[in-house]
């Protein structure tokens, strides 16, 4: 979940570009989606393992235009925060 980010970051890159078609994205989605489901177990630490865990999901959310995850994603970040914070 750490590295992942980056590699969404450029996938998003190149998918914005018109490089990636969508075949090639459905194959993406599905793809990425073992590793998704991997986080979604939220992970609650006191350090930012669970900010970069809330990162990789909202990322995740982003390229795969899933917004129900990327409310989760937002959801368990604002928890994260909050127990971090208290």
């Amino acid at each position: 979940s750490y590295s992942f980010p980056s590699f969404f970051y450029a996938y998003d890159l190149l998918r914005g570009l018109g490089r990636i078609d969508a075949a090639e994205h459905a194959r993406f989605v599905a793809w990425v989606r073992p590793f998704v489901d991997y986080h979604r177990r939220e992970e609650l630490w006191k350090d930012n393992a669970h900010a970069w865990q809330s990162l990789f999901l909202a990322t995740a959310a982003h390229v795969t235009q899933d917004r129900a995850l990327f409310d989760q994603a937002l959801r368990q970040y604002r928890r994260g925060f909050a127990s971090q914070l208290c």
